[in-house]
C-alpha cells in the first residue's frame, strides 16, 4: 500500500490548498519546517483523514472548531478539508473527509455546529458510506496506526516494553499484536471460550438434577457466577484504563506543549537579550565614529600643512645659511681691521710687516666687494617666516583615521541590518507563536502549569487500577481452578449418561481452548524469536558501540541490548532506547502482514549527533515508503542528505506567511 498525495485546505496552520505529492520510487520524503510551522499539523491530517480524529494544543480529541485556521474562519471559512491518494495493488482510492457548518449556522460555536462527511472514491467510482467507512478501516486500522504514524513520543513509551508490569506497556503489547496478526487466533480462542461458557452452563443444569451430583453442581454454578462477575469486573477496570491511559496521552501532550512554550519564551528572551548586546555595540561605534568626526579637520589639512611647513623650512635654511655667511664675513673684517689697526695679530700677538699690512688689505678689500648679507626684505621674510613656522608647530597635526572610520561605518551598518533582521523576522515570530499558545489558553491561564499534577494523579490511579486488574484476574484463575475441581468430582459421582455426555462435550470444548492457547503460544514466541533476529540487525546496523551484541526480546517485546559478554548493557540513555524502539519498529514492519507507509514526526530529539545519523541511515530499511516530518537543526540538513543518498527520493519545506498562515513548497530548506 502507498500513500500518492495528501492535500489540506483551511486546516490548522495551512489556509489554502497545499499539497504534498509522493515519490512513486521507494525511499525517504522529508518535510522540513520550524516548530510551530504545521508538522504536527500534517500528522494531524492524517489523522483526521483516516480516522476523523484531531486533536488541540491541550491534547483534546475531536475539538474540530480548535482545527479551522484562523485567518480562514476570520475571512468567514469555517470549513477544511483533508483528501489522500491511495494505492493497494490493483486498487486505486481516493479519500476526503471533511468538517463544515451545518445548514443554517453561519458562525459555529463549538462541535454540534459542524457536520463530518468521508467521501471514497474507489477506481473511479463513489461508494456509499458503508462501504466507504470499511474500505478506510482497513486502510491503516486505527489500533495498529502509532505504528505507521507516530512521534519522538511513541519512541519514548518504548521504555515502557521493558517493564512488563507497566500498563502502558501492556497497551503497546496489544498494539503489537495486532499489527503482527494475533488477533485473528484470539478472536477465534475467544469464540471457543464462549462456547465452552455455553456447554458447562448446560452441563451444570443437567448435573444439578442428579442426586449425586446436585451439591457439587451448584457449588459449580456458584463458582461459574461468580467467575463471570469477576470479568465482567476485569473488563470494567480494564475499561476505566483505557480512558486514564488516554487522559494520561492527553496531559503528556498538554505538558509537551507547554514545554515548547517555554522553549519559545527561553528563545524570545535570548532572541532579547542578544538584540540589545548589539544595540549596546552599535551604540559605542556610532559613539567612536563621532569622536573620529570631531578631530577630522586635523587629519584633513595634514597635507598642506606640512606642504606649507616644508616650504618655510626651505626658505628659511636659505636665508638662516646666507645670514650666517655674512655675519662670518664680517667677523674676518672685523679681525682683520684690529690686525691692521695694532700692527698685531689678535690671536698669535705676532707682529705685522709692512708687506703683510699691505696684503691684509687688500684681503679686506677683496672680502668687502663680495660681501652679500641679508637685504631688509630678506630679513623681514626670514623674520616673518620664522614665526609663522613656530606658529605651526603648535598645531596638533594627526594621522590620517578614515580607513577607520570607514570600517567603523561598515560595521555600524551590518550591526543594523542584524538588528532589524532579529526584531522583524525572528524576534516576531517567536513572540506570534506565543500569542497563538497563550490565545489557546485565554479562559484558563494556568491549565499548563496544572498538566504535571493531573498527570501525576491519573498515573497513581493508574496503579490502582492496575493492581485491582492483577487482583481480580487472580480471583478468576483461583475460581477456574475450582471449577475444573468441582468438575471432576462431579464426573467421579455421576453415572447418569446425559451429565457425562454433557461433561465430554464440556472437556472437548475445553481440550479445544487449550489447543488454540497453545498455538497462540507458539505462534506469539515464534514472532517474537522473528522480530528479535530483524530488530538486532536493524540495530547494529545503526550502533556505533562495538561491545553490543544483539538484542534481547521479552514477553512486552521490549528488547534489552546484550553485549558480548552475554550480559545486559547497564544504564541505557534515552538515546539507546530510542535507538532501540527505532529498531522495533522496524522489525514489525517486516514482519507484519499489513505493509504502509512510515510517517515520522520529530523522532531525534534526544538524540545525539552521531546516533542520529545512523539512524537517518536506517530510514529507507522501515519501510518501501517513510515520510520524514523534521525541523532544520533536528538533523543537519547537508549530512542527511548525503547520509541518504539515492534514498531521499524529494524534499518539502513549511514556509511561514505568518503566525497563523504557512504553505508547502517543493524544495529543501
Amino acid at each position: 500500500m502507498r500513500f500518492n498525495w495528501i492535500t489540506i485546505e483551511n486546516f490548522g496552520p495551512f489556509k489554502d490548498k497545499e499539497r504534498i505529492v509522493l515519490s512513486s520510487d521507494n525511499g525517504v520524503t522529508i518535510v522540513w519546517g520550524d516548530n510551530g510551522r504545521g508538522k504536527t499539523s500534517i500528522s494531524n491530517a492524517l489523522n483526521f483523514v483516516l480516522f476523523g480524529e484531531v486533536r488541540d494544543r491541550k491534547g483534546n480529541t475531536n475539538d474540530f472548531i480548535s482545527a479551522i485556521n484562523v485567518n480562514g474562519a476570520a475571512d468567514g471559512r469555517y470549513s477544511f478539508q483533508v483528501s489522500l491518494d491511495v494505492s493497494d495493488d490493483e486498487q486505486h482510492y481516493i479519500i476526503r473527509r471533511s468538517i463544515s457548518p451545518r445548514p443554517g449556522v453561519t458562525v459555529p460555536q463549538s462541535n454540534d455546529d459542524l457536520i463530518a462527511q468521508l467521501q471514497v472514491n474507489s477506481n473511479g467510482f463513489i461508494v456509499d458510506s458503508t462501504e466507504a467507512n470499511h474500505i478506510v478501516n482497513n486502510i491503516i486500522p486505527k489500533e495498529v496506526s502509532r505504528f505507521f504514524l507516530f512521534d519522538g513520543e511513541l519512541l519514548q513509551e518504548y521504555e515502557d516494553l521493558l517493564n512488563e508490569k507497566s500498563t502502558n506497556g501492556i497497551t503497546i503489547k496489544n498494539s503489537i499484536e495486532q499489527i503482527l496478526g494475533l488477533p485473528i487466533l484470539t478472536f477465534g480462542r475467544k469464540d471457543i471460550s464462549s462456547s465452552v461458557a455455553t456447554y458447562s452452563a448446560d452441563a451444570v443444569k443437567i448435573a444439578q438434577n442428579d442426586s449425586n451430583t446436585a451439591k457439587y453442581a451448584n457449588h459449580l454454578a456458584q463458582a461459574q457466577a461468580r467467575k463471570a462477575e469477576q470479568e465482567k469486573e476485569k473488563d470494567r477496570l480494564e475499561g476505566e484504563l483505557a480512558k486514564l491511559q488516554n487522559e494520561k496521552r492527553a496531559l503528556e501532550e498538554e505538558l509537551k506543549q507547554s514545554a515548547h512554550y517555554r522553549e519559545l519564551v527561553t528563545k524570545r528572551d535570548a532572541l532579547i537579550a542578544r538584540i540589545e548586546t548589539m544595540e549596546a555595540q552599535l551604540k559605542d561605534k556610532i559613539a567612536d565614529s563621532v569622536l573620529i568626526l570631531k578631530d577630522a579637520w586635523r587629519w584633513m589639512i595634514k597635507t598642506p600643512i606640512e606642504q606649507r611647513r616644508t616650504g618655510l623650512q626651505s626658505n628659511i635654511s636659505k636665508l638662516s645659511a646666507k645670514k650666517s655667511s655674512a655675519s662670518v664675513q664680517q667677523a674676518l673684517l672685523d679681525y682683520l681691521q684690529t690686525a691692521i689697526d695694532e700692527t698685531s695679530c689678535p690671536i698669535c700677538e705676532h707682529d705685522c710687516t709692512p708687506e703683510e699690512l699691505v696684503q691684509l688689505r687688500a684681503k679686506m678689500d677683496a672680502l668687502r666687494s663680495n660681501a652679500s648679507g641679508l637685504t631688509p626684505e630678506e630679513a623681514s621674510q626670514l623674520e616673518s617666516e620664522s614665526n609663522e613656522l613656530a606658529s605651526l608647530a603648535s598645531v596638533r597635526v594627526e594621522l590620517s583615521r578614515a580607513n577607520e572610520l570607514k570600517k567603523l561605518l561598515r560595521e555600524i551598518d551590518d550591526l543594523r541590518v542584524k538588528i532589524s533582521d532579529l526584531k522583524d523576522t525572528q524576534l516576531h515570530s517567536v513572540k506570534a507563536d506565543i500569542a497563538t499558545y497563550l490565545a489557546t489558553y485565554k479562559d484558563d491561564p494556568d491549565a499548563p502549569f496544572e498538566a504535571a499534577k493531573r498527570l501525576a494523579s491519573c498515573e497513581q490511579e493508574m496503579k490502582v487500577i492496575s493492581q485491582g486488574i492483577e487482583n481480580t484476574q487472580k480471583a478468576i484463575d483461583d475460581l477456574i481452578a475450582k471449577i475444573a475441581d468441582f468438575n471432576k468430582k462431579i464426573a467421579t459421582l455421576s453415572q447418569n449418561k446425559d451429565v457425562q455426555e454433557a461433561n465430554r462435550v464440556v472437556q472437548l470444548v475445553t481440550d479445544l481452548e487449550c489447543i488454540f492457547a497453545e498455538a497462540i503460544d507458539e505462534y506469539r514466541n515464534r514472532l517474537r524469536k522473528e522480530v528479535e533476529a530483524d530488530a538486532t540487525e536493524l540495530f547494529l546496523a545503526m550502533s556505533d558501540e562495538e561491545d553490543y551484541d544483539h538484542l534481547e526480546i521479552n514477553d512486552n517485546y521490549g528488547l534489552s541490548i546484550i553485549t558480548k559478554d552475554g550480559t545486559p548493557a547497564p544504564n541505557r540513555s534515552a538515546g539507546w532506547e530510542h535507538m532501540v524502539a527505532f529498531a522495533l519498529i522496524g522489525a514489525l514492519h517486516r514482519n507484519a502482514p499489513l505493509e504502509g507507509p512510515v510517517f515520522m514526526d520529530s523522532p531525534f530529539i534526544r538524540i545525539s549527533r552521531i546516533k542520529k545519523a545512523n539512524m537517518v541511515k536506517a530510514l529507507p530499511k522501515l519501510s518501501d515508503q517513510v515520510v520524514l516530518l523534521a525541523f532544520p537543526g533536528e538533523i543537519d540538513e547537508g549530512t542527511t542528505r548525503n547520509d541518504l543518498g539515492a534514498n531521499l527520493v524529494q524534499e518539502y519545506s513549511i514556509e511561514r506567511v505568518n503566525s497563523r498562515h504557512s504553505r508547502i513548497v517543493k524544495g529543501g530548506v
